[in-house]
């Protein structure tokens, strides 16, 4: 938390929205909605909201404010939504960006550092001048962007709104122009990019150093029942194992970047716990042919990016509920491998291979494989592929493992 999400400075959001005449038929309404879409998702307490809007004249719907807390912000979002009801006369844009720079400018003297996004929509061409704000633009802040939405303008103006965003600079800005249609559709997705631009400021408290006694407090709360309290060397197991399995949550971007997944981390982690329990719980000395079971692989292949992988021994004895969780989980080389996948030698050497991060070889007949293996003659299946993954997973979590049996021991 505290490396990939340090807490970033507040924002400040300006709207300045289009009521000219032309945007009677529906324009105004979903430039309404989708701003106040940004509004419940990237505005939050702490950060500042403005909202002006415009035809032939300006009006400051809301003035550029720090938006104090939930109360407030439900107020906020009311006067907004307020913004739908139009003026409809002419259009005169320039002026109103020019009375949102005033208003920012006002704010900036105070020099927090924050950033300011200026979301301009119009639909047709401004009566006024550019020159009124050319060169307030121009010596603008760094930190000040314009986004304008341009909705069926001419091909002819789009250069100029261009420039706009571009602040009448050479240089490049976060700024941006998009054009987009007039109809809900094409608009909706022209303000998903202008979403898309705005960060979220941070909104959690980052969790201090824990003394001591809260780690004793969370390690009695969350204890499994089949761990005594005064068992501490399988205690100690039972963290080493779970500390291994966090360190690839930590690490992996799609799990800390997931955005189509609400369940991710609890399917993930109650497959972590479960199978915790089976290494410190079960004889690994079976069959694993003859039942269903299933255990992730921790692919340290790439140590800055670990990658969550997929094992089990019998898919077609998974019941339904466990195998669409896994199938809708969606994460790169993450799949339920077949009966006849697992029967394939290149399978469970690509498994090794993630496992214990050792590299595979390219034969003769273009397959890739474990040197090792071939080299002492070894036949590996299934069952001694399993036996072999959880050996290594003892031995990566330090936890003693002791091997005990007749022939093929020493090979194993």
């Amino acid at each position: 938390i505290n490396r990939k999400f340090e807490p970033c400075h507040r924002k400040r959001v300006l709207f300045v929205l289009d009521e000219s005449g032309s945007m009677q038929n529906g324009q105004l309404d979903v430039a309404t909605d989708n701003a106040l879409s940004i509004f419940d998702s990237h505005v939050q307490v702490d950060d500042m909201l403005g909202v002006i809007t415009f035809d032939n004249t300006t009006m400051t719907r809301i003035p550029l404010q720090q938006v104090m807390g939930e109360d407030h912000k439900r107020a906020l979002r009311v006067q907004l939504d307020n913004a739908r009801n139009g003026r409809w006369g002419g259009t005169s844009m320039y002026g109103a960006i020019s009375e949102a720079l005033q208003s920012v400018g006002q704010i900036e003297q105070a020099g927090d550092g924050s950033d300011t996004w200026l979301v301009c929509l119009t639909d047709g061409a401004s009566a006024d001048s550019s020159n009124i704000i050319r060169e307030r633009l121009r010596h603008s802040p760094d930190n000040l962007h314009v986004i304008l939405v341009g909705v069926s303008l001419s091909t002819g103006l789009h250069q100029q709104m261009k420039d706009l965003c571009n602040k009448y600079q050479v240089e490049d800005t976060k700024g941006i122009f998009i054009p987009t249609q007039a109809d809900i559709v094409a608009m909706n997705n022209a303000f998903g990019q202008v979403a898309s631009r705005i960060p979220v400021s941070a909104t959690f408290e980052l969790d201090g150093h824990m003394t001591d006694t809260d780690c004793q407090e969370h390690i009695r709360k969350y204890l499994p029942a089949f761990i005594k309290r005064n068992d501490m060397l399988l205690q100690r197991f039972w963290i080493q194992f779970l500390y291994r399995r966090v360190t690839v949550f930590d690490e992996n971007d799609d799990f800390n970047y997931n955005e189509k997944h609400d369940a991710l981390g609890s399917s993930l982690m109650e497959t972590m716990l479960s199978e915790v329990e089976q290494f410190l719980r079960e004889d690994q000395n079976c069959s694993w042919i003859g039942r269903t079971h299933e255990q992730l692989i921790y692919d340290f292949t790439n140590k800055t990016s670990p990658q969550f992988r997929l094992i089990c021994t019998s898919p077609e004895l998974m019941d339904t509920e466990t195998k669409d969780k896994y199938e809708n989980l969606d994460l790169p080389g993450f799949f339920i491998p077949s009966v006849r996948e697992l029967q394939k030698r290149s399978t469970l050497d690509r498994f090794l291979s993630q496992a214990l991060n050792v590299p595979l070889v390219e034969c003769s007949d273009g397959t890739k494989r474990l040197r090792c293996i071939d080299e002492s003659s070894f036949v590996l299946t299934l069952d001694f592929t399993l036996k072999l993954l959880s050996m290594h997973e003892r031995i990566a979590c330090h936890v003693p493992c002791i091997i005990e049996g007749e022939t093929g021991v020493s090979k194993t």
